[in-house]
């Protein structure tokens, strides 16, 4: 064998070495490889079956959320309902105490008016019975005047009867006048114990307006209200120029006006647009 030859065969085996070198190195290293790959697989299993356990706990937990969800909108429905349903009653408290407001209002009116016929009738009576009183002496003094006695003593008896007529029916008219004014004074006071008057504040210093006056009610609206600080209980004179007209007790009472009876002292005089409204 020549040089050359011995060359390639030494060449060779040098090959055939660093060949059968690199596979064992290669076959090492897949055998680390498939360790490390089964570790890094154990471990995803393991945090596979982890996850799988957190998601299965989500999802319970999703599921109670659902429910406590259903559950709460359950209660907001019912709570929508009986807020509903109270709104409903409050509106309908509301118109029943502005309705009995009104009539407790209507009935001060009337009694205001019963007092005044009342007065008028008691003045009436009065005038009748000085009117009896002196046909009576009249009736006496002719009675003296004989030549007239008996033409006077008629007279005056006839109008003595017509009198004493006129005035049994006065009597009739103030017991009926005074049995209404028991019941409106019952009825006044059954409202009064249902709706009692707040307790009274301060009234401030406000000058109104009339805006409204109402003959059948008695009601007067003026331009000032709870936004001024009037309340209810409150009262305003009610005056034009230098003449005084009457006094209002505010009943009702809004953002920007208000509403009240009317007393009027003095018959004749009566409320109207533009007239003031004062407390000094």
């Amino acid at each position: 064998m020549n040089a050359v030859a011995r060359i390639f065969v030494v060449i060779n085996l040098l090959l055939a070495g660093g060949f059968l070198l690199a596979a064992a190195t290669f076959l090492h290293q897949n055998t680390k490889w498939k360790e490390e790959l089964a570790k890094v697989e154990a471990t995803a299993e393991a945090n596979k079956r982890d996850l799988n356990g957190q998601i299965t706990n989500l999802q319970t937990e999703l599921t109670g959320s659902r429910t406590d969800l259903n559950s709460a909108k359950q209660n907001v429905t019912a709570v929508e309902n009986d807020k509903s349903n109270l709104e409903t009653r409050l509106v309908a408290e509301e118109r029943g105490k502005l309705s009995a407001e009104r009539q407790l209002t209507q009935a001060g009116g009337n009694m205001s008016t019963l007092t005044n016929n009342f007065e008028g009738l008691k003045g009436t009576l009065d005038t009748l019975k000085g009117q009896v009183d002196t046909y009576r002496q009249q009736s006496i003094d002719a009675m003296a005047a004989k030549a007239k006695a008996e033409s006077v003593a008629t007279e005056a008896n006839v109008k003595a009867d017509a009198m004493d007529a006129v005035n049994a029916k006065l009597k009739d008219n103030l017991m009926l006048a005074s049995a209404d004014n028991g019941k409106l004074s019952a009825m006044l006071k059954r409202y009064q114990e249902l709706y009692p008057a707040p307790a009274a504040k301060a009234q401030p210093k406000v000058d109104g307006a009339v805006v409204r006056f109402d003959v059948g009610t008695q009601l007067v609206e003026i331009n000032k209200g709870r936004s001024d600080g009037i309340a209810h209980g409150h009262e305003f004179d009610i005056v034009r120029g230098t003449t005084f007209i009457g006094t209002v007790r505010i009943s009702r009472v809004e953002v920007g006006s208000s509403v009240g009876s009317v007393y009027i002292p003095s018959p004749g005089h009566q409320p109207r647009a533009g007239d003031t409204a004062t407390k000094l």
